[in-house]
């Protein structure tokens, strides 16, 4: 790199000032500067693949704590949690959050509604059970024949058994109650099944049913 300059004395060119640099200084100042920005680059990725992976493990985090609530949202005795974590962030995770929430909210009234069912039902059907059974004791008030008594006593037993089922439908609603206070017992099992064949074989007469049973209890 040179730039010269003339040196003028009385109207007349005497001479010239010359300036000369090398250029392997310049070689040096863009080497520098690449180095440099190459430094900085390499920097810059390095800090933005950190900070990637840690916004990934982040979420991979919170998507795995909800994932671990969905999972575990219905226990084991049936019961629904309805709290989700993440429910009150702003981002799409927190939006996913809060519809688990709802659609556990509908699940959770569906179920109340299912368990409490039988106890309605029991309700309701005991009134037109109590109207057979009296019209069932005023026929017999007013004298059967035989053929007619037999009939009278098949609608009597189902109105027992409709009465059982009621019994049980109540039972049902309350059955983590009544199986933590109810005691355990042992009873031959052979009088129950021999009395539920004997209910099917007068229900279903065209039907062939055969128990074996030991002779133990």
């Amino acid at each position: 790199l040179t730039a010269a300059a003339p040196i003028a004395v009385d109207g007349g060119t005497r001479g010239a000032v010359v300036l000369e640099q090398s250029a392997d200084q310049l070689l040096g100042l863009r080497d520098r500067a690449i180095t440099r920005l190459f430094d900085l680059t390499l920097l810059a990725t390095a800090a933005a693949v950190f900070v990637m992976f840690g916004f990934a493990t982040w979420i991979s985090l919170r998507i795995g704590r909800l994932r671990d609530a969905a999972d575990t949202a219905v226990s084991s005795d049936g019961k629904i949690r309805l709290d989700m974590p993440e429910s009150a962030s702003a981002d799409e995770i927190g939006a996913l959050s809060r519809g688990f929430q709802r659609l556990l909210a509908r699940l959770n009234e569906h179920t109340l509604y299912l368990r409490t069912l039988g106890g309605k039902l029991s309700h309701e059907l005991r009134t037109p059970l109590t109207i057979v059974r009296s019209s069932l004791d005023n026929l017999e008030s007013e004298g059967l024949r035989d053929d007619q008594r037999r009939y009278v006593n098949r609608a009597r037993e189902g109105t027992q058994r409709l009465q059982s089922i009621l019994s049980a439908l109540g039972a049902a609603a309350r059955v983590e109650e009544s199986i933590k206070q109810a005691e355990r017992m042992n009873f031959d099992l052979r009088e129950l099944l021999s009395s539920a064949i004997a209910a099917y074989r007068d229900g279903f007469p065209q039907a062939h049913i055969v128990l074996d049973l030991p002779p133990e209890p």
